[in-house]
């Protein structure tokens, strides 16, 4: 009967020593702080994998034997897991993930976050628009156009229309391709309007008819506008628009006097008629950026300002006078005061129902063929 006993007690030990989880000790003895469900293993080091009795013997290693290079530890349930050892001293603590059949021990404060995944070097010049790269309108890295990168006072900016900031760098951007702009949208109504008659007017204006560019920064590369027939541009309002196209005054009214000066050039060569089309006025609400982050229903944006949309008309009127000074002959739309009348008559106005988009520069249908009648009448006039 005792060898009996003596037996059961060997296997029971055993049993003990195959399944510690099942037998635990109390753990209230283990000072760390204790993470079930949780392993420290992934992006850690560790210092000594071990087979012991049970979790507060794991505990005990790292504060015994191992308390010089010991960060933590963490206990196996070798019934969930298939494993050697079911204690692993941690030198270094790895960032905390839910793993079942684990207990993490801590024996200092949680690990930091991973840092995240360095940002490539930004290639080019930081900038905040277009503004900021004129050293380089000359070369292929002529606008300001998104590029991802560690943000700074140098590079943060604003991509039109977005609800988000981002980085922006000089970098390469063709001169084709035409935007969602008051001119195309007038395009349309006008066509249809002139569409018994030939026109032989060639437009270079701020609301256009026809567009070739989205910005006056077509005009920064004297090469490539010369190779553009005078069709049309559209400025204006992407130039006064606090984002990666803004362009400063004194910017706008070089680069419109160049342009001009090709479109001049041709109307002595050709008999081109020309037309200066004034920038539409920018209603008065809350801008983005300025107390206000959103989309166009909550806010204007980007942002614009009607004192810039006087400011940059004005600037425009100067080079056309000095053209027209010349002997160029160039006729005007004034198609900011058109829109002023029928707005209310003042500058400064917040809303126009029936007739402009609420917070936007964009116009109503009823808007947009207003405005196209009004281009044909000056148009038949030139």
């Amino acid at each position: 009967w005792l060898r009996l006993m003596g037996d059961l007690i060997t296997l029971a030990a055993a049993v003990i020593a195959v399944f510690p989880c099942a037998l635990a000790a109390p753990t209230s003895t283990c000072p760390d702080k204790l993470l079930p469900g949780v392993s420290i293993y992934q992006g850690g080091i560790v210092a000594a994998s071990k087979m012991v009795a049970n979790l507060p013997d794991c505990c005990e290693l790292c504060h015994g034997d191992f308390k010089d290079e010991c960060a933590g530890w963490e206990w196996i349930d070798l019934t969930k897991v298939n494993t050697t050892h079911n204690c692993d001293i941690m030198a270094k603590v790895g960032p905390p993930s839910n793993v079942t059949g684990r207990v993490a021990g801590l024996a200092g404060p949680l690990p930091p976050p991973p840092p995240p995944s360095p940002l490539p070097p930004q290639e080019g010049t930081p900038c905040h628009s277009d503004a900021d790269c004129q050293a380089q309108w000359h070369t292929a890295n002529w606008r300001c156009l998104e590029r991802v990168a560690q943000p700074s006072s140098l590079n943060g900016c604003h991509m039109h229309a977005t609800t988000t900031n981002t980085t922006c760098a000089c970098q390469p951007s063709d001169c084709n391709g035409g935007m969602q702009t008051v001119g195309v949208s007038l395009s349309g109504p006008l066509k249809h309007l002139m569409k018994h008659r030939r026109s032989t007017a060639r437009i270079t204006n701020t609301t256009s008819l026809y567009v070739v560019g989205d910005s006056i920064s077509m005009g920064m590369r004297s090469d490539l506008a010369a190779a553009l027939a005078p069709d049309g541009w559209t400025f204006g309002l992407h130039d006064i628009a606090h984002d990666e196209e803004r362009v400063t005054l004194e910017q706008y009214t070089a680069l419109l006097t160049n342009i001009t000066a090709h479109l001049v050039a041709v109307q002595k060569q050709h008999g081109t008629k020309l037309l200066w089309v004034k920038t539409t006025p920018v209603p008065t609400v809350k801008a983005y950026g300025y107390g206000c982050n959103g989309t166009a229903t909550v806010c204007l944006n980007p942002a614009r300002f009607d004192a810039d949309v006087v400011a940059y008309n004005a600037a425009a009127d100067r080079v056309m006078a000095d053209a027209v000074a010349g002997g160029a002959q160039i006729a005007t739309a004034d198609l900011y005061s058109f829109v002023l009348d029928k707005c209310g008559g003042k500058p400064g106005y917040a809303s126009c129902p029936g007739f402009q988009l609420p917070m936007n520069v964009h116009f109503t249908p009823q808007g947009w063929a207003a405005l196209a009648a009004e281009m044909r009448r000056v148009l038949l006039s030139v």
